[in-house]
């Protein structure tokens, strides 16, 4: 049981930290990802030049935008941003369930016979080196 409330503790520290560092990222994401559109106030400046210029001349011709395209290094550090919000998000989501089959390990085998609960122990002793549980809390990042 000593190992259970380690991991418990390893757990909850790295639920915090986990949620922190995805907050972060996201808040990084979110002003990276307009990087990969155009701005529009470079189109509205375009489009009313166009528009005072054919006032001046009083033609019509059609006004067309520039073709917008993000560099290579705007995408790869977007893919980045992501990848770190889906890899830290997928180790909370790990953590979670980590957390929710200790909570199951450790809960009360009910006012069964003695036999029945040693029975249950032994069975969720069994799981949990079935299961590996120590090595995914070591992976666990």
């Amino acid at each position: 049981d000593k190992y259970i409330q380690t991991w418990r503790g390893e757990l909850d520290t790295l639920l915090v930290f986990g949620a922190l560092y995805s907050g972060i990222v996201a808040a990084f994401l979110v002003d990276s990802y307009k990087w990969l559109q155009p701005d529009s106030s470079d189109d509205m400046v375009t489009l009313l030049l166009h528009l005072s210029t054919q006032l001046a001349n009083e033609t019509n011709i059609a006004a067309s935008l520039p073709a917008y395209s993000p560099s290579s290094a705007q995408i790869a550090i977007n893919v980045l941003w992501f990848s770190s919000l889906i890899l830290s998000l997928t180790s909370i989501l790990l953590t979670i369930m980590v957390k929710q089959w200790l909570s199951e390990y450790t809960s009360p085998a009910g006012t069964a016979s003695p036999r029945h609960t040693f029975a249950i122990r032994q069975a969720r002793v069994d799981s949990l080196a079935d299961w590996h549980i120590n090595v995914i809390v070591d992976w666990l990042p």
